[in-house]
């Protein structure tokens, strides 16, 4: 009976491994999105755009489902919130905000603190970072961003309504 019980759990855990994944590749992004309006202190940012993926699409593999969720002009918000942002070239800005000087890597999707060198675009803990990347802009998650900002020590509040297409970003000093 106890051999039976084991056997039972451990395909049990096997299954559940196997239906829930546990990487990257278990997750695709959706090609369709809408385009929502970006607002950071209730202020519209004219000519950006929120890229709004609203629909779970299943990839028919073990019932595995895509990620949907929003993508949201970054450097248009660092701007929007005071950040100064000048961009080296077409990949690479300095961007520095409250006296400390930071660099923005759109080839490595990553952002370091010049004074320490450490990473301060990372995703938050349980979370998977979603990004686009475009002309001198990094379209990315709002967890992400809101991540960010907690790692230098600020605080930004997003609220995307889907329906609306809106995307109210507020920058709480």
């Amino acid at each position: 009976m106890k051999k039976a019980v084991c056997i039972v759990v451990l395909l049990l855990a096997l299954l559940g491994v196997g239906a829930c994944g546990s990487g990257e590749q278990d997750w695709e992004k959706p090609t369709a999105w809408q385009q929502g309006s970006v607002f950071v202190n209730g202020v519209e940012l004219e000519g950006e755009y929120a890229m709004i993926y609203s629909e779970p699409v299943s990839t028919g593999e073990m019932g595995r489902f895509s990620w949907s969720g929003t993508e949201v002009p970054f450097t248009a918000i660092l701007k929007a919130c005071g950040f100064e942002v000048a961009w080296t070239d077409d990949f690479h800005a300095r961007m520095t905000f409250r006296g400390k000087a930071y660099t923005l890597d759109l080839q490595k999707i990553d952002v370091t603190e010049d004074e320490t060198g450490d990473t301060v675009l990372l995703p938050a803990p349980g979370s998977r970072r979603s990004y686009t990347v475009a002309e001198r802009e990094l379209y990315l998650d709002e967890t992400t961003v809101r991540s960010f900002f907690t790692l230098i020590g600020e605080r930004l509040m997003i609220d995307v309504d889907v329906a609306g297409l809106r995307v109210d970003v507020t920058f709480v000093l």
